[in-house]
């Protein structure tokens, strides 16, 4: 019964694993606990449409970028930083 809705939280846990190992392999820097959970706030979104649609990552990653659907998440991640989140974890920019 409820079946897709552990597909797409499997969705969610595989993107949260591909954006964190893309994350920490790119970034050379002091990590930034910040950035990293932008990071997997998106991969986890790729990876639960990915599971719902049943489209490879890349695809659905693609096709989010080419609607502009990506765009708007950064756009609704800033936003809940800047309103509710910026003072729990510090005061800095989205």
């Amino acid at each position: 019964m409820f079946e897709w809705i552990q597909e797409i939280f499997l969705g969610l846990v595989a993107g949260m694993m591909i954006a964190s190992a893309g994350y920490l392999k790119t970034n050379a820097e002091e990590f930034n606990f910040k950035k990293w959970l932008q990071t997997v706030v998106i991969g986890a979104i790729i990876g639960a449409v990915a599971k719902a649609t049943k489209a490879s990552f890349a695809q659905t990653e693609t096709w989010l970028k080419s609607i502009g659907a990506i765009t708007l998440i950064e756009y609704i991640k800033k936003i809940i930083w800047r309103k509710w989140l910026k003072n729990v974890f510090g005061g800095e920019k989205a």
